[in-house]
């Protein structure tokens, strides 16, 4: 799909759904909350068994930039990701998840730092919000390949990039446990710069029992995940166990 004219500054806004109906009209909601009025909201639901793709299509009717698909099969967040991402008309593709929250200001702020900056990715702080409270990540100076390899900062919530520059990039669908890592990390790979953005502009939630939590549970899918980036085999250990050090840190707050 070409680029229009009309579509320069157009931000395509990814959100996979699957039986999070409770959650949805709140994320939702803070899109239609947001002070830079230029975006699509592509709602993609992975055949929940709940009431939540009835609860999307009344959604969709509050807005028309709020369009609404259903996969014919379940096919994990990757495979609703990439439906939304072929759907996609805009410059940028940001990434909000059905349980988060954006800020009012997130997009302004978002596509006025990457276009200010000339780079492709922009990545900004958030806050973390569990059952027993809130505390804040703070997105480090560099962005790298190298970097993320040791530790990923990119969560799908404060991820923006420019989408007219990698339209063939996707999820993998052969690994739905560290598909996000695996996608950031090929961009940054095909040559992608990412600056951070230390504003906190959005929150995101985590369950109990989540996988972003549980670190011990990933490790085999993050050895996996290495090995479809290509990455030798010593290589995957040392990059194994820096990501452990780097996971206690970033959750050590977190309960």
């Amino acid at each position: 799909m070409g680029d229009t004219k009309e579509n320069l500054g157009l931000v395509s806004i990814v959100m996979p759904l699957y039986n999070y109906g409770r959650y949805l009209s709140g994320a939702v909601e803070s899109v239609l909350n947001q002070t830079y009025p230029y975006w699509e909201l592509l709602i993609v639901d992975d055949c929940s068994t709940d009431d939540s793709f009835s609860i999307a299509e009344q959604l969709g009717k509050k807005d028309e930039r709020i369009r609404v698909y259903r996969l014919p099969e379940n096919g994990g967040s990757s495979a609703a990701r990439n439906k939304a991402l072929d759907e996609a008309k805009g410059e940028f593709v940001a990434f909000l998840d059905s349980d988060d929250r954006y800020d009012p200001e997130y997009l302004e702020s978002q596509v006025e730092l990457l276009t200010e900056k000339g780079c492709d990715i922009v990545v900004s702080s958030y806050r973390r919000k569990t059952e027993n409270g809130s505390t804040v990540f703070h997105v480090p100076d560099v962005i790298t390949y190298d970097s993320i390899l040791k530790g990923n900062p990119m969560a799908p919530l404060g991820t923006l990039y420019r989408f007219s520059k990698f339209k063939s990039q996707r999820f993998p669908t052969e690994d739905r446990e560290r598909e996000d890592f695996v996608f950031f990390a090929r961009l940054l790979k095909s040559g992608a710069v990412a600056v951070p953005n230390p504003f906190v502009l959005g929150e995101l939630t985590i369950h109990s029992g989540s996988k972003s939590k549980n670190k011990l549970r990933m490790v085999p899918y993050q050895y996996r995940a290495y090995k479809l980036l290509g990455l030798p085999f010593f290589r995957r250990w040392y990059c194994l166990f820096r990501w452990g050090i780097y996971g206690i840190r970033k959750y050590w707050d977190v309960r």
